[in-house]
């Protein structure tokens, strides 16, 4: 999957970040993650907004982490507009409570205009700082202007089927490793199928006259 994320990045023209989710855990995700976009966590800016991107692909997010958002947000406080990306991990508003008010606390303290995430928040809309889901089927275009902030969501019309999804990920995974992975492999799946349709088709036999 990432050889076919690598050839679709290559046709956009405008520059992109990448932000860790927890399928980075398997297959050697993480090893390519890095190797391919570099640090998991960072900041950047542009304008007037400051940028955070946040590794919580495991589901956690420790005192070392907090530490460092609260400092890089602290140094960061000339900027109109701050504004929060990751992976927001479902247990901080059931099992790790002190760490979703800690990470809460350093975000209204810094004045976080906004969080975005990339995976089911469940129970962080109860919170006070704004937060909008991206991913999948769904995307947003974030506009700046001046001293506001503007979000338009909408999803990608040929995904707005769980079907069309399941289909697309299929495809994906068929089209890696038939093609990009195993080639040969995937001849003779080729051939196989085509045989098989004929047969099918015609009734194509084979007869074993004895003499």
């Amino acid at each position: 999957k990432y050889k076919i994320l690598l050839n679709d990045l290559k046709k956009i023209k405008m520059p992109f970040l990448a932000v860790p989710g927890p399928k980075e855990f398997s297959d050697g995700g993480y090893a390519n993650f890095y190797s391919i976009f570099g640090s998991y966590e960072y900041t950047f800016h542009v304008g007037n907004t400051f940028f955070v991107t946040l590794n919580v692909a495991d589901d956690k997010l420790n005192q070392s982490q907090l530490d460092w958002l609260s400092d890089r947000l602290s140094k960061a406080s000339t900027y109109v507009h701050k504004i929060v990306f990751m992976h927001f991990p479902s247990s901080w508003m059931g099992k790790s409570e002190k760490t979703s008010q800690n990470f809460e606390q350093i975000l209204k303290k810094n004045k976080v205009d906004l969080v975005v995430s990339t995976g089911k928040t469940k129970g962080y809309f109860n919170s006070p700082i704004p937060n909008i889901e991206i991913g999948g089927r769904r995307y947003a275009m974030i506009s700046v202007n001046g001293s506001s902030i503007s979000v338009i969501q909408d999803e990608l019309p040929s995904l707005k089927s769980n079907f069309n999804q399941a289909m697309q990920n299929l495809s994906a995974y068929i089209y890696t490793f038939l093609v990009m992975e195993w080639p040969i492999i995937g001849i003779m799946a080729i051939a196989i199928l085509i045989f098989w349709f004929l047969w099918k088709k015609y009734k194509i036999t084979v007869k074993v006259e004895k003499k």
